[in-house]
């Protein structure tokens, strides 16, 4: 399962719960509707045991609905963010990023031609400023070219990260399944395809932590079968 289909499934799992909560809340709500309606029965002082019983089943019942709004509110922002979020085990997040790359790059030139054109228009104006004044009189402030900037820097890291898992997945299909690298003490097992949970306890107990499309480790504590890939 994917981490968006696993986060998609969250969403899922807590409309699920909110439904259920605010079905029992109403059914609660709506029941004894004749003692409901008796003006008497509601109104009159003292202690009636079961008038306190009705109220406490309510002051669950509301408290319940609240926690069914929040959860149904988790679920709304889960799946906000799933449908603009690109995931690093999307089967399309190269040709993804690739194109939010080249979008942001499309958008930080044409910024740099209204800027540029701005200061061909305007330069008596701007020789007559302070280099702060000319720096936010353009239509583009240094600052949000700058923020731009690093957000493209940030996600041309993530897709050399991705393009560099794809080689190493690829690389562990063609080994019939998995590849083991060892360098400076250290061990990195890649899979083609996510292993059994049997396979994951068996690196984390011996010490392999996930990152970056692989298990990392000492490489003295590799397990057995892994050595053997690896020789």
């Amino acid at each position: 399962m994917t981490y968006r289909e696993r986060r998609l499934a969250k969403a899922d799992r807590l409309r699920g719960w909110a439904d259920k909560r605010t079905s029992d809340a109403q059914a609660t709500l709506a029941s004894d509707p004749e003692l409901r309606s008796d003006w008497a029965f509601i109104t009159q002082p003292g202690r009636i045991p079961y008038r306190d019983r009705m109220n406490k089943r309510d002051d669950a019942a509301m408290r319940s609905l609240n926690k069914a709004d929040d959860m149904s509110r988790r679920a709304d922002g889960i799946e906000r963010a799933a449908e603009n979020a690109i995931y690093s085990d999307d089967p399309d997040a190269v040709e993804r990023l690739q194109e939010k790359i080249a979008g942001l790059e499309a958008k930080r030139a044409a910024m740099k031609d209204a800027n540029a054109a701005y200061r061909k228009n305007h330069r008596s104006e701007l020789a007559a400023m302070t280099a702060y004044e000319r720096s936010t009189s353009v239509p583009f402030a240094t600052y949000e070219l700058s923020n731009l900037g690093g957000n493209i820097g940030r996600l041309r890291e993530r897709l050399a990260d991705l393009e560099r898992r794809a080689v190493r997945t690829q690389a562990a299909e063609a080994a019939g399944g998995v590849t083991v690298a060892q360098s400076g003490g250290y061990a990195r097992v890649t899979f083609a395809e996510k292993p059994d949970r049997e396979v994951i306890n068996e690196l984390k107990t011996a010490g392999f932590y996930w990152g970056a499309g692989s298990w990392t480790g000492p490489a003295d504590k590799l397990p057995a079968q892994y050595r053997e890939e690896n020789a």
